[in-house]
């Protein structure tokens, strides 16, 4: 029997143009180290002669199990909602026979080689065996406009819905728009103080289809000065530089908070008053999910202001902000601080 290469045959049409990009051929019974059937599936794609050409493979888990990866193969129609056609691959014999699938994202015209998911038959029931021994996702069983996957195993089928994605567009802003270094405006904890109030306002757009105004839990994280030993700035609700809170939105409508704080008087104004705010989605079966590599964080400070004795307002330091990952890493470069001179006639 071999590897029993060609079982199963599939073409993927990528980008949605009307012509085949990728096929794909299995081999489920592909044996691996340890003479285990761990199953290969074959990548060839399109080449400008119009001639199908080899262009990698596509493998289950790393570890030497009977797999037969590839032993089922399915298009779903766009599971992440990129504009490009996915990949379902079943493994029926993986976890001592109780099953697995994998889903694959396409990208341009390619299938990325990296598993995007990978959904255990153990995780959904115990008593499952062989899921993963056919596979299809062009239903939409609950009505949401949402693909659903369905998988094949011994005796049952699995119903698998999908969750839509959203994108949170995260703002701040300060009111007054800075730190008034000579006149105080509040007393805090008996000491005289500069108060503000910070806003947020969160912004979801669903990047899935059906209609808006899905409403979910975030949770939002807040620090003041989060790089100073000392507190230099507090929140008044709770008198701590942090501050948690659950936060309701809802998709197609901006909603926002006020977050007011005070800035004790202290010496050090050189240095603006950092404001950060992280937040995620609350963990449930049924919301959506953050788009992939959406960032999570937005940083931004507030600097302080003088008014000299003509009445002009300097800036110590401009304000900054920047929207970063809670991965990636960015270089900020220091700012340049030149000395000013005033004078005045009498």
């Amino acid at each position: 029997i071999g590897s029993y290469y060609g079982s199963e045959v599939l073409g993927l049409d990528v980008d949605k143009d009307g012509i085949t990009d990728v096929l794909l051929v299995a081999a489920p019974m592909f044996l691996s180290s340890g003479n285990k059937e761990a199953g290969k599936v074959y990548i060839y794609t399109l080449s400008g002669e119009q001639v199908f050409v080899s262009n990698g493979t596509l493998t289950s888990e790393g570890k030497s199990q009977d797999a037969r990866f590839g032993y089922a193969l399915a298009a779903a129609p766009d599971l992440n909602y990129d504009g490009f056609t996915d990949l379902v691959v079943g493994a029926p014999l993986e976890d001592d026979h109780r099953g697995a699938v994998y889903v694959y994202h396409g990208q341009d015209i390619y299938i990325i080689h990296n598993y995007k998911q990978r959904i255990e038959g153990a995780s959904l029931s115990s008593s499952l065996q062989y899921f993963g021994r056919s596979v299809s996702s062009r239903l939409d069983l609950d009505g949401d406009d949402l693909i659903d996957l369905a998988v094949g195993a011994q005796g049952s089928a699995v119903m698998l819905r999908s969750r839509s994605i959203v994108q949170i567009n995260v703002s701040l802003s300060f009111q007054p728009h800075s730190i008034n270094v000579i006149q105080k405006t509040c007393q805090r904890g008996g000491r005289e103080s500069a108060c503000l109030d910070a806003t947020a306002c969160f912004n979801a757009v669903s990047r899935s289809p059906g209609p808006n105004g899905i409403g979910f839990d975030l949770w939002v994280s807040a620090m003041l000065d989060d790089r100073k030993f000392s507190a230099r700035a507090l929140f008044d609700n709770s008198s701590h530089r942090q501050i948690q809170l659950p936060v309701r939105v809802q998709t197609g409508k901006a909603l926002c908070y006020k977050l007011p704080f005070h800035v004790y008087d202290t010496a050090d104004y050189i240095r603006p008053i950092s404001f950060s705010l992280q937040f995620k989605i609350n963990s449930t079966a049924t919301g959506p999910v953050l788009d992939e590599g959406w960032p999570m964080t937005v940083n931004k400070s507030v600097s302080g202001t003088t008014t000299n004795s003509l009445g002009a307002n300097m800036s110590v330091l401009l304000i900054r902000s920047f929207l970063c990952s809670s991965i990636a890493t960015f270089l900020i470069s220091s700012p340049v601080l030149l000395p000013l001179l005033f004078r005045s006639r009498s």
